[in-house]
């Protein structure tokens, strides 16, 4: 989430996970996790929040998603098609199993 702009940078383990647990290491540990609850609630990170949910909310992902396995499956079927040799009309309709990794 850090890399589209609505997230602090991640923490390290070692922010979380300490090795020795020394007063120091405490403190930079809960310094570490107060900045990026900081960053977190920031009105950069809101604003870019807002600005990737309209994105989202305009987008239509039932019809990308079908657009993208129509696709996938035609290809798939015109390759069986050239290949020909040993496949029969059943077998090119479980091209979408294939993409999902299952076996009919």
């Amino acid at each position: 989430m850090f890399w589209l702009g609505v997230a602090p940078e991640p923490l390290r383990r070692t922010h979380l996970l300490l090795d020795e647990e020394d007063v120091v290491r405490i403190a930079q540990a809960a310094d570490a996790l107060s900045n990026a609850l900081k960053v977190a609630l920031s009105s950069k990170i809101k604003e870019r929040a807002s600005e990737v949910s309209k994105k989202i909310s305009s987008e239509d992902g039932v019809a990308e998603a079908l657009k993208v396995l129509k696709e996938e499956i035609l290809l798939n079927s015109s390759q069986s098609l050239e290949a020909g040799a040993g496949r029969d009309d059943q077998e090119l309709g479980f091209g979408i199993l294939r993409l999902r990794g299952a076996t009919p």
